[in-house]
């Protein structure tokens, strides 16, 4: 008769393969979570800069580069700084059916520089906008 007995449980190979795989997984679920936090730091700088180029746009839509072509605003945090230049020069606008406008428009490049008190220069947004200036009085003829 042969003594052989049956033992439960794990060799010591078994063992060394299950820890193995144990930290091969765990090395690659930390490379995931790295990797997933990086893109979502990136994704909340890019969210950051889209809405400071927004807000940049919203405030020289309402400025007119003929009659303003320089300016600073301060909002919060931050300060918007424009500066614009004639690409045209101003020339008499066309009103239909009459002819000659009130107004003589000219095309103007505007630069809007957004610093940060923190961090400096956050954002720079260049842009074309129509400028005007009112050079007649309405003939009421």
């Amino acid at each position: 008769m042969s003594a052989r007995t049956e033992q439960g449980g794990f060799s010591l190979l078994e063992a060394i393969v299950a820890l193995t795989l144990l930290a091969l997984s765990g090395a690659a679920l930390f490379t995931w979570i790295d990797s997933s936090a990086r893109n979502l730091q990136r994704a909340s700088q890019a969210t950051e800069r889209a809405l400071v180029r927004i807000n940049a746009l919203e405030l020289v839509a309402n400025v007119n580069p003929a009659d303003r072509p320089e300016g600073k605003v301060e909002a919060g945090p931050f300060t918007f700084r424009w500066a614009a230049r004639a690409l045209e020069p101003m020339q008499d606008a066309r009103a239909y059916p009459r002819g000659m406008s009130l107004y003589q428009v000219g095309l103007f490049e505007t630069t809007v520089q957004v610093s940060d008190r923190r961090r400096g220069l956050v954002e720079e947004v260049t842009l074309r906008q129509i400028g005007w200036k009112k050079v007649r009085e309405l003939d009421v003829d």
